[in-house]
């Protein structure tokens, strides 16, 4: 599963950690990262706030995790 579909699929909630998943819900430009850094450059680029940045990390952890369960 690729980063883009592992977020389409999670919920946001109005959470600290939900700023990134809001982010990732609305932007249509968002790239399909192949590694945190590609991310966060993209983010950085797009001056996104420090909470989004680092739900961010947050998220690729979790997908991360998750790759590593199938």
């Amino acid at each position: 599963m690729s980063f883009r579909a592992y977020m389409s699929k999670v919920r946001t909630d109005g959470s600290p950690l939900g700023h990134f998943a809001q982010h990732a819900h609305e932007d249509p430009d968002l790239p399909d990262a192949q590694t945190m850094e590609e991310l966060e450059a993209y983010l950085i680029e797009r001056k996104s706030d420090p909470v989004t940045i680092m739900s961010a990390h947050q998220y690729w952890k979790d997908y991360q995790a998750s790759r590593n369960q199938i």
